[in-house]
């Protein structure tokens, strides 16, 4: 009795581990033979193009996305500042009773109002030296912000924006004689500007030149009439002449045209 109980103890243990193990071969079997048949499927080989194409989409969006953080996010960042710089100066002139237009597209800011210089035109008159006045202390209020080294919590609502250059301009009636005398008059402005406020000569652009400049010219730019509301419009002064501001906001260079 004890030694057939010994048998079935061992058969037991002998065959039970051989049926895992057969078992265990037919499930290999199994799976090679469903990866042949996947293998040789028609689709098989599009399946993998299909991959290699997801793969090529997913590097182009990461480079469209590093494009846009590196040329398109500065731009509009810089289009926000220059608006809020142009609405900034219009309203500090007009709280000073110097009205005035603004063209964010094209960065200016134009004072329309007659008499701003004496009869020979090339000095400021007295109304002339107080909107230059009013200019330069708005100026100063807000230049320092686009500069170089912005003062700081004070200036975040430019969120690091930098100008590239900020330029007096003063526009005659499109003679030659008068168009003679734009640089001057210009000069004159800048003049007064920063006899009000010397400050306004200090501030660099990024790349540390002076960030203040002047220069004539001949004629009013070419605006599209829905830039300017109704309202807001004003006539050009019957002397022919304008006092402007030009703002060029600092960007990074596009990269060249793949071709």
């Amino acid at each position: 009795m004890s030694s057939l109980e010994v048998g079935d103890d061992d058969s037991h243990g002998y065959f039970v581990p051989m049926i895992d193990m057969l078992a265990g071969v037919i499930f290999i079997l199994i799976i090679m033979l469903a990866a042949v048949s996947l293998v040789s499927r028609d689709d098989f080989h599009k399946a993998g193009e299909m991959q290699g194409e997801i793969k090529r989409i997913q590097a182009e969006l990461d480079q469209a996305r590093q494009e846009e953080k590196t040329y398109i996010e500065p731009r509009r960042i810089a289009r926000a500042a220059l608006r809020l710089l142009l609405q900034r100066l219009q309203g500090e002139l007009a709280a000073n009773g110097v009205p005035s237009q603004i063209f964010p597209d094209s960065g200016r800011l134009l004072v329309t109002q007659p008499g701003l210089f004496d009869d020979n035109g090339l000095a400021l008159s007295g109304e002339g030296q107080r909107v230059a006045s009013v200019l330069a202390a708005a100026l100063d209020a807000e230049l320092p912000c686009l500069a170089l080294e912005p003062p700081g919590a004070a200036c975040a609502a430019y969120a690091h924006a930098h100008l590239d250059e900020a330029t007096v301009v003063v526009t005659g009636a499109g003679t030659a004689e008068s168009n003679g005398q734009g640089a001057a008059r210009a000069l004159a402005v800048l003049s007064a500007l920063a006899a009000d406020r010397p400050a306004l000569l200090l501030q660099q652009a990024i790349d540390k030149h002076r960030l203040l400049d002047y220069r004539a010219e001949a004629a009013v730019p070419a605006v599209a009439a829905s830039a300017v509301p109704a309202a807001r419009a004003t006539p050009r002064p019957a002397d022919g002449t304008t006092i402007g501001l030009a703002f060029t906001m600092n960007v990074p260079p596009l990269p060249p045209r793949k071709k």
